[in-house]
């Protein structure tokens, strides 16, 4: 932490300026990775019944205008000095941006168990996860650019290890969270990430295979992007596979993680194999009719 003086009009105040990921909380550093990760949008097509449908800006092809306010966001989660000041004193921004360190990288152990309310909340092994806080996690990690880390991490932390997917303490947790230092729980985010990404890339044909290349329709693009993995819940939910004397649909959303991503896997796997054979036995008959 960095502390500045500065006299404006005769009057000398104290600021302070966070330089280090010890000196931030996590709520901030949380808004911090929202301002870091936004990016300008301009309309790229407006269709004739008036929907405007925009495009993201490569970050070399952003206007200074929208990189200026950018800064000036930044800056203001990670210190107190009113922004009025940089408007009057613009090299003041860079007087700031000087005195932070490396505030992004944190190196210390993980923090995965914490007390909330005077109860202990914990962050489990992924291999012990339910098939439902996968797709909970995988949804919000879509969305991680909207929200920050710190909704992501409020979810993955469960009382004495139980997990709710109606989330009822879900405040509660993220108040507590967002007051605690950033140092320990932004290497807890990361390991569940990195942790994440091995389970993805052992099940490619989940992540990395379309079945069919007949392309998308766009309702059904739409819906896949309302319901993210709510959609596979249920479809596996009629397939009576993981089964429960409380339902298919509590069999699915309780399975473990990993037993649900293989059965996944290997049915992906046929389904593609089942396509191309059709495709290619499609093509044989053609050549034959000819």
């Amino acid at each position: 932490m960095e502390k500045i003086e500065l006299t404006i009009d005769g009057v000398t105040e104290q600021y302070t300026i966070c330089t280090a990921i010890d000196d931030l909380l996590f709520g901030q550093y949380s808004e911090m990775l929202k301002v870091l990760w936004r990016r300008e949008q301009v309309v790229d097509i407006e269709t004739t019944d008036g929907e405007k449908l925009m495009k993201t800006l490569p970050t070399n092809e952003e206007s200074q205008e929208f990189k200026d306010l950018k800064d000036l966001d930044l800056i203001a989660v990670l210190s107190d000095v009113p922004q009025s000041y940089y408007e009057e004193y613009p090299e003041l921004k860079q007087d700031v941006f000087e005195a932070i360190d490396d505030i992004y990288h944190d190196d210390s152990s993980p923090i995965e168990a914490v007390i909330i309310n005077g109860e202990n909340y914990i962050v489990t092994d992924i291999l012990q996860w339910t098939f439902q806080e996968w797709c909970d996690m995988e949804g919000m990690l879509q969305q991680i650019n909207d929200i920050g880390v710190l909704p992501i991490l409020a979810v993955a932390f469960k009382r004495a290890g139980k997990y709710d997917r109606f989330h009822n303490d879900y405040h509660d947790k993220v108040q507590q969270l967002s007051m605690m230092s950033a140092q320990g729980l932004v290497s807890c985010i990361n390991k569940i990430m990195e942790d994440m990404q091995p389970m993805r890339d052992s099940h490619p044909f989940i992540y990395k295979m379309n079945v069919s290349d007949e392309p998308t329709s766009k309702f059904m693009q739409e819906h896949l992007e309302r319901m993210k993995w709510e959609d596979t819940i249920v479809t596996l939910a009629q397939s009576n596979v993981f089964n429960s004397v409380q339902g298919t649909l509590f069999g699915v959303r309780n399975a473990n993680v990993l037993d649900v991503l293989n059965y996944l896997n290997v049915t992906k796997s046929k389904e593609g194999a089942e396509y191309l054979e059709y495709k290619q036995k499609s093509k044989q008959t053609d050549n034959f009719d000819i």
